[in-house]
């Protein structure tokens, strides 16, 4: 049996996994669904949760960490507008290398987040999520091989 050196953890605005009867009736489940059901403000406050969130975890970020990653700072408008365009767009991946934790955007306000198997830094992670109103969806114990091919 190999280490599963790896968490996995699915985030959400959402406290639960919607049934699709949920996510068919969601006035917010995406940025243009919440702007043709006047449900504008609602979804800015998830989106300032996942911010907030974002930016609480270090103070630096490598963005676009798949492709041309650039360093920027979590304080900045950058970032804030980095995320922001994510969260909309349902597609970003951060990198922050002190921590070594990565963020991949998910598609229905849900997100990813890859960490190693470290207490201190899950429970430091749990605390974040809590303090920003997101909930934990899911966690996962991967090995390598079993996260390599999670990415692919």
């Amino acid at each position: 049996m190999s280490i599963k050196e790896f968490t996995v953890v699915t985030i959400s605005i959402f406290n639960h996994w919607l049934s699709e009867t949920e996510a068919l009736q969601c006035k917010v489940m995406s940025y243009d669904i919440a702007l043709d059901n006047n449900s504008y403000s609602e979804y800015l406050m998830g989106e300032r949760n996942y911010v907030n969130l974002y930016q609480s975890i270090s103070d630096s970020v490598i963005c676009n960490y798949r492709k041309n990653g650039i360093a920027i700072n979590t304080n900045s408008e950058t970032f804030k507008s980095y995320i922001i365009d994510g969260l909309r767009k349902e597609d970003f991946h951060i990198l922050y290398p002190s921590e070594n934790i990565r963020v991949i955007g998910g598609y229905d306000r849900t997100d990813t987040i890859i960490l190693n198997n470290d207490e201190n830094k899950l429970s430091f992670l749990w605390k974040l999520i809590e303090t920003n109103n997101l909930f934990v969806l899911n966690t996962t114990f991967m090995n390598k091989l079993e996260l390599l091919e999670f990415l692919e």
